[in-house]
């Protein structure tokens, strides 16, 4: 299987330069890295695939993020079969298997739901889980819909998501909502098989007293800021101080 990446505009990304490195580190083996989107000048162009879309700054992060995702799904150059990254996925410690280290949700959609209602948060986001439950529900009669946003990779199946996402009851979900979900979509669609329940591994608020899960995912500006999060720091720069050769 391919990596591929879905990233951001803009070459300054720690975030992917960390997880290029634990890729090199940690990982099983896989075919090739492929980015989808924007390609920072300081990648080594000799050992990644890239495609290139057109990202506009007036489209929201989610929507250009689907944007490159459905891009690859039609690529010739990807594997029929892939593993989905985003920039900011970290492996911390060696992985001994793909599926035994991917194959996780974090809860139902229902539970989620509830949680956020407990803490009175709402947002587009939350938002949006409450849209792809009644649309799981009302097209699909599925009434339990896991939550498969989890900040790891996830595999997916190039057929079967270009099969889902061109469905016109599909696209017109995605129309009207800001936030689609489309791992949960994917994996709800398909009842992706699932082998444990873990809380989430992207860092929110707080750098944790320390890094116990085999993935970590982190917001833009954590990495290289040693006063906010020194443990975080000190972690990736033991563990990955190394140039990989996704690296010029």
């Amino acid at each position: 299987m391919d990596l591929v990446y879905i990233v951001r505009n803009g070459d300054e990304n720690n975030e992917l330069l960390y997880s290029l490195r634990s890729v090199q580190k940690f990982v099983p083996s896989f075919n090739n890295i492929v980015i989808v989107g924007y390609k920072p000048e300081w990648i080594n162009n000799d050992n990644i695939i890239y495609i290139p879309t057109h990202q506009r700054r007036i489209k929201s992060s989610w929507e250009n993020a689907r944007n490159n995702f459905l891009t690859a799904c039609k690529s010739s150059l990807i594997s029929d079969d892939f593993i989905l990254m985003n920039d900011d996925f970290i492996a911390t410690r060696p992985i001994r298997n793909w599926n035994e280290s991917l194959s996780k949700v974090k809860n139902s959609i229902k539970q989620q739901i509830k949680e956020w209602e407990e803490l009175n948060i709402k947002s587009r986001y939350t938002d949006a889980f409450v849209s792809l439950a009644d649309f799981l529900k009302d097209n699909y009669g599925i009434k339990t819909p896991m939550n498969y946003e989890l900040h790891i990779p996830m595999v997916i199946n190039k057929k079967k998501a270009l099969e889902l996402f061109s469905k016109p009851e599909v696209q017109e979900f995605i129309d009207n909502n800001y936030v689609s979900l489309y791992r949960s979509l994917y994996g709800n669609y398909y009842n992706i098989e699932y082998n444990a329940i873990i809380n989430d591994v992207k860092f929110y608020n707080v750098e944790p007293a320390e890094i116990t899960t085999e993935w970590i995912s982190v917001f833009d500006g954590w990495i290289n800021n040693h006063r906010r999060y020194p443990r975080l720091n000190r972690f990736l720069f033991e563990k990955l101080n190394k140039k990989s050769i996704y690296e010029k």
